[in-house]
């Protein structure tokens, strides 16, 4: 389920991103008018509908693989499910994530069909997946405080690697150097994005792990240093990216959050905390 989980956070970050892609392409504008930026806004809105799709697709995945997990089969009988879904917390809050999936395919579909849409759509798919995915995390077992910080979290990396993700992702292999001079008006939003998943993590960090030695003596703690060691490489990366972006540093560093950083995080989602 790690791998499913992984595919999730993927999406939700990238459909942040989405949203802090077009902000970004919309201050380069402001700055170069004569900037043409209507391509990329539209392979932003397509690949945020594509991003909409696989994170649908993963709320889907992560859902089956619970119930096949608790009732040996993912599509148990009308009795159990209808309990599970009106009667649970659990319920509750898949019924609003699996909701709030097929909001943000309409509301991506929106932003591709209609230009004039698509800030509105972006935005509104962002928040929404903000609000609903740490509903069915660790967040939501240590009430509506750690369970806002869990919010923080998400909206944080989306607005930072997120958004570096969908720019690169849009751009594509030809289009490099326009890519850098737009990651030059990137620094006050990677930097807020930066701030609050760092400061937030930390929060969560001490609500979750309350012993030192759990870092090494847990699954829990040893994964959670893991990915506190790969939050301070791409802090090492933005750093370097923010003085003059390298288009090598930021492949690494978009690299390294995909395929590392969510992974770990993903993984945290699967084991237990350690009190």
């Amino acid at each position: 389920m790690v791998f499913a989980r992984w595919v999730l956070s993927a999406g939700a970050i990238g459909l942040v991103g989405v949203f802090g892609a077009g902000i970004l392409l919309r201050r380069l504008q402001a700055i170069a008018p004569r900037v043409p930026i209507d391509g990329r806004m539209r392979a932003v809105a397509r690949f945020g509908l594509l991003l909409a799709i696989l994170f649908a697709g993963a709320v889907a995945w992560v859902l089956l693989a619970q119930l096949d997990a608790w009732f040996g089969s993912p599509l148990p009988g009308r009795q159990d499910l209808s309990m599970l879904l009106t009667e649970t917390y659990w319920g509750a809050s898949w019924t609003d994530l699996a909701g709030a999936a097929l909001l943000v395919i309409l509301w991506s579909t929106a932003g591709v069909v209609s230009r004039r849409a698509a800030p509105l759509a972006a935005f509104l798919s962002a928040m929404l997946v903000v609000w609903a995915v740490p509903l069915v995390g660790h967040g939501s077992a240590h009430g509506p405080l750690v369970l806002w910080w869990h919010r923080a979290h998400l909206f944080g990396a989306g607005l930072w690697l997120g958004t570096l993700f969908v720019a690169v992702a849009s751009f594509g292999p030809s289009r490099w150097r326009p890519l850098m001079t737009v990651l030059l008006c990137f620094r006050p939003m990677a930097l807020a994005g930066a701030a609050t998943m760092v400061l937030s993590g930390v929060a969560l960090a001490f609500e979750h792990v309350h012993q030192l030695d759990a870092l090494w003596t847990t699954d829990y703690g040893a994964t959670l240093a893991a990915k506190i060691g790969v939050t301070v490489a791409l802090l090492t990366m933005g750093f370097l990216n923010s003085r003059r972006p390298r288009i090598a540093i930021v492949l690494a560093e978009v690299t390294s959050a995909v395929l590392v950083a969510l992974l770990l995080a993903a993984r945290l989602g699967e084991l237990p905390m350690p009190h």
